[in-house]
C-alpha cells in the first residue's frame, strides 16, 4: 500500500515535537510494510492565518500523481488540518493524526484559563468528520472515543536511536535540564515553582541547571540557570550524567520530554498526576505534588537515592 504522511510544515520547519511526531508516523507505517512518502504544505514557518489559508486551498490534485492508497494527515490539534483531511477523504482514505486528545487538551486549557476556541472548533469538526483518527496513547484515544464513529488507532512515539544509544548515567548527577516551550500554557503553570526548587538544588549540590527550548524575553531566570535555546541534536539535551525536570502541568497530555527521558534512560522528576505514562521505570521516576516534595525528589535524584515515597499522594 502506498501511504503519504502529509504535514503542515516540512520536518525542518516544524517545532521539534511536531517533527518527531511526523517521524513516528512515517516509521509506524514503514513498520507495517507500506511504501511511505512525506509531503507538506509549507517549506517554512508562517502565521496561523497563512497556514489556515494554505490548508483551505490545498486539494487532492497535488497528491493525485502519486496515487496514494492512504493519506495520513499529521494534524496535531490544528482544526484547519482536520478540515483538509475531511476534504481529502472525498477522494482517498484518510487517517487524521490528532496525536493528543481534543477533550483532554480542552480540559487542561480551561484549567489554565487559556484560549479554547481552536479546540472547540476541532471537537465540532471531529464529531462530523468521515475519517479515521490516530493518537499518541491509549489514554488520549479513550478520552476522545465518544467523539468518534470508528475505533481510534494508537501510534506510540518512535524510539529515537540517537537517545537509545546514549551511555547510562552515573551518580551523582552533574546537571539538571528543563527542555520545553516555556511560552506555552502547558509549562507555565508550574514553571516558577520548578525553577525555584531546581535552582535551590543546583546551589546546594553544585549540579548545573540548563534550560533548552523557547523562553519569553521577559522571563526572569535565576542567576545559576543557563538558557541554551533549541539545539540541533536531541542527544545534546540528555547526554552525560543528566536528570530531567518535567514542567508539564497536570492533565496537559503525554509529555514528549518524559518519553525522551525514558528512551535515553535518564531519571526524571514529574508531577504525580502524570501517572499515565506507558512503561515508566519506577526506579527513575521521582514524583512530586508541591514545591517541598519536588525539592526532596530533586536532591534524591541528583544523589541517585531511592525516590521519596512521601512525595506521592
Amino acid at each position: 500500500m502506498k501511504v503519504i504522511v502529509l504535514s503542515e510544515r516540512s520536518v525542518a520547519a516544524s517545532p521539534p515535537g511536531h517533527s518527531r511526531r511526523v517521524v513516528s508516523l512515517v516509521e509506524h507505517y514503514l513498520s507495517l510494510g507500506h511504501d511511505v512518502l512525506q509531503a507538506h504544505l509549507l517549506d517554512r514557518d508562517a502565521s496561523l492565518l497563512t497556514r489556515s489559508l494554505v490548508a483551505a486551498g490545498y486539494s487532492y490534485r497535488k497528491l493525485a500523481p502519486i496515487g496514494p492508497d492512504l493519506v495520513v494527515v499529521a494534524g496535531l490539534g490544528a482544526p484547519h488540518m482536520l478540515f483538509l483531511g475531511t476534504k481529502l477523504a472525498r477522494r482517498v482514505d484518510v487517517v487524521f493524526d490528532s496525536c493528543d486528545s481534543w477533550s483532554l487538551q480542552l480540559s487542561a486549557r480551561r484549567a489554565a484559563h487559556a484560549r479554547t476556541l481552536a479546540l472547540k472548533a476541532g471537537i465540532a469538526l471531529t464529531r462530523r468528520a468521515s475519517v479515521d483518527f490516530s493518537y499518541i496513547s491509549t489514554r488520549d484515544a479513550a478520552a476522545d472515543a465518544a467523539l468518534l464513529d470508528g475505533t481510534p488507532i494508537v501510534i506510540p512515539p518512535h524510539v529515537n536511536p540517537e537517545l537509545a544509544q546514549l551511555a547510562p548515567v552515573s551518580y551523582p548527577l552533574e546537571r539538571l535540564v528543563i527542555a520545553a516551550d516555556l511560552r506555552s500554557f502547558h509549562n507555565l503553570e508550574m514553571l516558577d515553582m520548578v525553577l525555584r526548587a531546581a535552582s535551590q538544588t543546583s546551589r546546594e549540590t553544585g549540579v548545573r541547571l540548563e534550560i533548552f527550548g523557547h523562553a519569553s524575553d521577559r522571563m526572569a531566570l535565576p542567576e545559576n540557570v543557563r538558557h541554551l535555546g533549541w539545539v540541533d541534536h536531541l542527544s545534546s539535551v540528555y547526554d552525560g550524567n543528566t536528570g530531567v525536570v518535567i514542567t508539564n502541568s497536570p492533565g496537559s497530555g503525554l509529555p514528549n520530554k518524559a518519553i525522551e527521558a525514558m528512551q535515553a534512560r535518564r531519571p526524571m522528576a514529574l508531577h504525580h498526576s502524570i501517572d499515565y505514562l506507558p512503561h515508566v521505570d519506577p526506579r527513575t521516576a521521582y514524583w512530586f505534588h508541591d514545591e517541598q516534595s519536588l525539592s526532596r525528589s530533586l536532591l534524591a535524584m541528583v544523589r541517585g537515592e531511592a525516590r521519596d515515597e512521601g512525595s506521592e499522594v
